[in-house]
């Protein structure tokens, strides 16, 4: 059951006529708001000052079926709907193939919400809750790209002018696409640790590179944005995560259930999942028990101590690693233990 109103903004004594859909059975449809202000006859929903109205739907019990009620939406209603001061997508307009823009802008009036857009082929516009609406491109292009900022009390729908982002071709070092090595320095100002040369690659499932990834690389605990190697829980939550696999290419998808089962600040998981380094990369994650077990003698700084793996070992524990020493543990998941983000390209 859903209120399926697509234009939700009125005018001040002018009335929003409310639609549902979905449900099951022949009940009544009915509607209510508790919103200050706002009143509703039959579908018919008004406004006596500039206000937000929640709205619910419910669809009465029927013969077979209980009564069922949506989820609220919001109706907005202005007295004099002004235009938003403008409003301009603010990034720098040249970008790196391969490496996420964190999409920014400035202007707008109101809390509408902002969307962005593109059309231009080989690019690509994605969000992620830990930072935000992200443009990538494949190839050498131009991405062109457009925002846009809801209405909200008060105001109209605004749209900035479009922005042309370029992605042009760059040398071939290792940080901007081309071969690399171990100890090379990758896209995000790491250490490369892991090589596979092969045509295929490996499977970092969930990764820009999937399903074709070559590289491992480890976050970088000096210069600018560098990782704090410090100590992390791994959850304070019992039961299984329901994906903790051992494996090459399952350290990401294993980092994203721990945060789903324990999205805690400042654990081992949401640490790693918030970092960005010094490129603002949003790609990063805690190793596999195997990632974990490749970290080479040329990655930076490593500590004489234990390692969070984003392995799980039953209910309660995760696999850890004495990386100088090769010794693994299985260790409770309350214990702290150091923990270095990589990420595959």
């Amino acid at each position: 059951m859903t209120i399926s109103n697509t234009v939700r903004t009125g005018t001040v004594g002018t009335s929003i006529v409310l639609t549902a859909s979905g449900g099951s059975g022949d009940g009544a449809v009915s509607f209510t708001t508790t919103s200050a202000n706002c009143s509703i006859a039959g579908t018919s929903l008004m406004a006596s000052s500039a206000t937000t109205c929640v709205v619910a739907a419910t669809k009465a019990a029927s013969t077979g079926y209980l009564s069922t009620t949506s989820s609220s939406k919001s109706f907005f209603f202005n007295t004099a709907p002004i235009a938003q001061a403008t409003l301009a997508i603010s990034n720098t307009l040249v970008g790196t193939i391969g490496i996420p823009i964190i999409l920014k802008t400035s202007g707008g009036s109101g809390d509408g919400p902002i969307t962005f857009t593109t059309n231009t082929p080989n690019c690509s516009i994605t969000f992620d809750p830990f930072h935000g609406t992200s443009l990538m491109a494949s190839s050498a292009t131009t991405c062109v790209v457009t925002a846009t900022k809801e209405a909200s009390v008060g105001y109209l729908v605004a749209m900035a002018l479009p922005a042309s982002f370029t992605f042009p071709i760059l040398s071939v070092t290792c940080a901007a696409g081309g071969v690399c090595g171990v100890g090379s320095i990758g896209p995000g100002g790491g250490t490369v640790f892991y090589v596979d040369s092969s045509e295929n690659g490996f499977n970092e499932i969930g990764a820009a590179c999937s399903p074709h990834c070559h590289y491992l690389e480890a976050a970088p605990t000096t210069g600018n944005k560098a990782w704090i190697d410090s100590v992390f829980y791994w959850s304070s939550k019992s039961g299984t995560i329901g994906k903790s696999g051992p494996n090459l290419g399952d350290g990401l998808t294993n980092t994203l259930a721990m945060a789903a089962q324990d999205p805690t600040p400042g654990y081992a998981a949401t640490a790693a999942l918030a970092y960005e380094g010094p490129n603002s990369l949003t790609d990063w994650f805690v190793p596999s028990r195997f990632e974990l077990s490749s970290f080479a003698d040329t990655v930076e700084g490593l500590k004489d101590a234990g390692y969070w793996s984003s392995t799980e070992a039953g209910a309660d524990g995760a696999y850890s690693k004495f990386i100088h020493a090769s010794f693994e543990s299985q260790v409770f998941r309350g214990s702290p233990e150091y923990v270095r983000p990589i990420r595959a390209f």
